[in-house]
C-alpha cells in the first residue's frame, strides 16, 4: 500500500475492505491526525512503546538490565525499524499488540487473547504468527487457552476470507520458489543481525539441549518469524516488505539477551581446555 493510497483511505468516509484489513492501524492514524495533525505523533509513540516492552519482555527472560538494555538497543539500531517507527503506510501498532500478547505468556497468564485480537485488526496479516503463541499453550497442554487462540483465529481469518478484507488471492506458483532463497536481501539493512544470526541459532540450539528457560520458545519464534514473510509469498500474490521482519528482529533481540545472560553456560564446556 502506497502513501496515497493510505491517504485515500484516510479521508474516505466508507468502509472498504482495505479499510476493514486493518481498521485498528487507520483508526489510530486518524486519532493521531486529530490530535497531533501529523500522523507519524502516534506511530511514533507506539515505537517507543515498542522499545519499552522490550526491555521489559526481555528482563522477564533474562532477569538481566544490561541484557535487557542491549536488547532494546539492538532493536533501535535496527534499521527496519527506523524506517517504520514513524510510517503510516506500514506503522508498527500490528508489532506492538503481538509482542503485548507474548507478554503475558512468560507470567502463564490466561489473557493474551485480546491483544492478540487487537494486533490482527491493527494488520491482518498478523494472524500468521499465531504458532508463536501456541507454543507455550501446546507445551504446557494448556488446552483451554489452545482452544481460544485458535477460535478466535478461525474467527477473524474466515471473516477476512468470506469478506475479501486482505484482498489477496492464495495459490502457488512455482517461480515463487526463488523468492524464498533471496531471503537474505531483505535483512541486508541491519548486517550485523544478518552476520550474527547462526551463531545465534546455534547458541539457542545448545541452551535448549541445557533446558534454559525461553530458549526453546525464543529459537522456534526467531526461526519461524525469519520464514513466515515468504510463506505469504509462496502461497499469495503478496510481494515482499520488509516491515514484515519487525518481529524477526524483536526476536533477534531477545534471543541475544537470553544469550547474554547465560554467557556462564556457554563458556562451561570450553573452561575444560
Amino acid at each position: 500500500m502506497d502513501y496515497d493510497l493510505r491517504l485515500d483511505l484516510l479521508n474516505s468516509n466508507h468502509f472498504t475492505p482495505a479499510w476493514l484489513n486493518e481498521i485498528g492501524a487507520l483508526g489510530l492514524l486518524k486519532v493521531s491526525k486529530i490530535l497531533f495533525n501529523d500522523y507519524r505523533i502516534v506511530p511514533l509513540i507506539f515505537s517507543m512503546a515498542l522499545l519499552v516492552l522490550v526491555y521489559f519482555l526481555s528482563y522477564k527472560i533474562t532477569g538481566n538490565r544490561i541484557a535487557s538494555l542491549l536488547s532494546v538497543l539492538i532493536v533501535a539500531s535496527s534499521k527496519i525499524f527506523f524506517w517504520y517507527s514513524t510510517s503510516m503506510v506500514y506503522p508498527n501498532f500490528w508489532v506492538l499488540f503481538l509482542l503485548l500478547a507474548v507478554y503475558p505468556l512468560t507470567r502463564k497468564s490466561k489473557y493474551s487473547h485480546l491483544s492478540f485480537l487487537t494486533s490482527i485488526f491493527s494488520k491482518g496479516l498478523s494472524f500468521v504468527f499465531l504458532p508463536i503463541l501456541l507454543y507455550y499453550p501446546v507445551k504446557l497442554r494448556q488446552k483451554g487457552m489452545i482452544f481460544g487462540y485458535v477460535l478466535v483465529s478461525s474467527l477473524i481469518v474466515g471473516m477476512i476470507l468470506a469478506l475479501n478484507f486482505v484482498g489477496s488471492k492464495v495459490y502457488f506458483h512455482v517461480d515463487n520458489i526463488d523468492k524464498i532463497t533471496n531471503w537474505a536481501t531483505n535483512l541486508k539493512a541491519d548486517p550485523i543481525i544478518l552476520a550474527l544470526l547462526i551463531p545465534v541459532v546455534w547458541c539457542l540450539i545448545y541452551l535448549h539441549k541445557k533446558r534454559t528457560a525461553y530458549s526453546g520458545f525464543l529459537l522456534v519464534s526467531l526461526l519461524y518469524s525469519m520464514f513466515v514473510p515468504y510463506i505469504l509469498v509462496l502461497f499469495t500474490d503478496y510481494v515482499d516488505q520488509q516491515y514484515r521482519f519487525l518481529p524477526f528482529v524483536v526476536f533477534f533481540a531477545l534471543s541475544c539477551s537470553l544469550i547474554i545472560s547465560k554467557g556462564k553456560i556457554l563458556v562451561a564446556p570450553f573452561k575444560r581446555f
